[in-house]
């Protein structure tokens, strides 16, 4: 897909490929397949520098550019919410791998118990 010859700085094409660059990345953090997902996230950083020089240059030549940063915000704040939805399933991994390295040492204790009477024939002194 190239730039349209109506659009001079492509921001319609660079707008369009950030945009589904985080189409893709939505299904692979839904999915969590995360080799995709940092490649989406690659794609979106080389689309958002692509149009930040776009901007520029468009800028310097007097054109107007409103429109295109309006829709790069909102891109923006869609891109950052999945990012803090990655941030909130590392931290929901975290928690649940510290809980199980927690727990791990008491696991430990009461399997090595249980096999220490399992070879005694738990003797029960007491009845």
């Amino acid at each position: 897909m190239q730039p349209s010859d109506s659009d001079d700085f492509g921001f319609a094409y660079l707008l369009r490929a950030i945009e589904q660059s985080i189409r893709r990345a939505e299904a692979a953090l839904t999915q969590r397949t995360w080799d995709a997902f940092a490649e989406e996230l690659a794609a979106q950083a080389r689309g958002f520098h692509a149009m930040q020089n776009a901007l520029i240059d468009a800028e310097r030549a007097g054109y107007p550019t409103g429109e295109a940063r309006a829709r790069i915000a909102v891109l923006v704040n869609v891109r950052d919410e999945q990012l803090e939805r990655l941030k909130a399933y590392r931290d929901e991994c975290g928690r649940r791998l510290e809980l199980f390295a927690k727990s791990a040492p008491m696991r430990r204790a009461v399997s090595h118990e249980a096999e220490h009477n399992a070879r005694l024939g738990y003797l029960d002194v007491t009845s």
